[in-house]
């Protein structure tokens, strides 16, 4: 589970990654030479991209 993050507040658990995790998958798709990413809606990004970014600049 490393990388991720997993908050719980005692009842529900909450699994997403944050900018540091979808830079290192991103690194990997890249790695693997793979074509691209596939991504959920980013309806929870933050008001300046921070996740949309990540990916942009793990696979560039």
């Amino acid at each position: 589970m490393a990388g991720r993050s997993y908050p719980h507040n005692g009842t529900v658990l909450y699994t997403y990654d944050d900018p540091t995790e979808i830079t290192r998958k991103a690194n990997w798709i890249k790695e693997q030479g793979l074509a691209g990413a596939m991504v959920w809606p980013f309806d929870g990004d933050t008001a300046n991209s921070e996740l949309m970014t990540a990916i942009a600049n793990g696979l560039n």
